[in-house]
């Protein structure tokens, strides 16, 4: 009797044990994603900005000294 008392009572505890571990891997989980999607967005924004802001100055400077340059030349 204590023998079957003792195994279900394990066996309960196996369950509830099992139980937490899947409850504390899928919420793992779940955050592990929403941290790799809030880091892609963040870096896909920031990297965007970034390649914009750069863009625009190469861009802006090259052609006023192409400008510049073809102007003085022209004069």
């Amino acid at each position: 009797m204590g023998l079957m008392v003792g195994l279900s009572v394990d066996f309960v505890g196996l369950s509830v044990g099992l139980s937490v571990d899947f409850v504390g891997l899928s919420v793992g989980l779940s955050v592990d994603f929403v941290g790799l999607s809030v880091g892609l967005m963040v870096g896909l924004s920031v990297g965007l900005s970034v390649g914009l802001m750069v863009g625009l100055s190469v861009g802006l400077s090259v052609g006023l000294m192409v400008g510049l340059s073809v102007g003085l030349v022209e004069h």
